[in-house]
């Protein structure tokens, strides 16, 4: 488990940015990042997983990771079937300059908590019905 940054650049805009990636498993023989959507949910920020091509009425809010408090949008591209958006390793002089930085995880978190699966279990009735 690490603490990372990475760097995202948008291809509209042409911007870099630093995404903030806490307790994130690392695995060096690996060449990608993956995020569970529940731990991006977990720290406020909007996942929207389903493909375009798979939405009726397709916004660029689809198929996109946003960021509610300032609007910045990291759209999806497919790879197959898998969602992914383009990372690298960002220079040290891309850490020191002023650049956005956004937090894709929460600080503090524990994965194995019942909490979680508590709480989803307390919004159904007996019935299977929202309560």
């Amino acid at each position: 488990m690490v603490d990372v940054a990475i760097q995202y650049d948008c291809p509209y805009d042409g911007k870099s940015y630093i995404l903030v990636l806490r307790n994130a498993l690392h695995v060096p023989s690996m060449e990608h990042n993956l995020i569970p959507p529940f731990m991006l949910r977990e720290a406020g920020v909007t996942v929207n997983e389903t493909p375009k091509i798979q939405v009726t009425d397709p916004s660029e809010s689809d198929h996109a990771i946003e960021f509610p408090e300032t609007g910045f949008r990291i759209p999806l591209s497919l790879w197959g079937i898998f969602s992914y958006f383009h990372t690298s390793k960002p220079t040290h002089g891309a850490l020191v300059e002023p650049m956005d930085v956004y937090i894709l995880t929460p600080t503090t978190w524990n994965p194995h908590s019942d909490s979680y699966a508590l709480n989803e279990e307390s919004m159904l009735d007996w019935e299977g019905n929202m309560r």
